[in-house]
C-alpha cells in the first residue's frame, strides 16, 4: 500500500505525500468501480429484455449471464480492495509510518 501511495504521488518521502493527488486517484478508482457495476446491470437487463422478445435463442442469454457474473465479481473484488485501501489511508498513524 505504501508503494501504491508512493507511485501515485511520485515522492519518496512519506511525510510529504500530497493527499489531494491521492484523493483524486481514489475518486477515479471509485468511478471505475461504479461503471463496472453499472455495466453489469445494463448487460443483465439487456439480456432479460432480449429474452422477452426472442424466446428461441437461449444460448445468448447464458453468455450474457456469464459475462455479467464475471463483470460483477471483478467489480465486487475491486470494491473490496478500494474500501480496504481507503481504511488504510484514513488511518494517519499507518499512513505516515515508515
Amino acid at each position: 500500500m505504501n508503494t501504491l501511495l508512493w507511485r501515485w504521488d511520485q515522492d519518496a518521502d512519506p511525510s510529504k505525500y500530497d493527499r489531494s493527488k491521492i484523493n483524486e486517484r481514489l475518486n477515479v478508482w471509485g468511478d471505475v468501480i461504479h461503471f463496472q457495476y453499472t455495466s453489469g446491470h445494463c448487460i443483465i437487463l439487456g439480456a432479460i429484455v432480449a429474452a422477452m422478445f426472442d424466446s428461441d435463442s437461449h444460448q445468448a442469454d447464458y453468455r450474457m449471464i456469464g459475462l455479467t457474473a464475471i463483470l460483477m465479481a471483478t467489480a465486487f473484488y475491486a470494491d473490496w480492495r478500494h474500501h480496504a485501501f481507503l481504511d488504510y489511508v484514513r488511518n494517519p498513524a499507518k499512513y505516515f509510518s515508515k
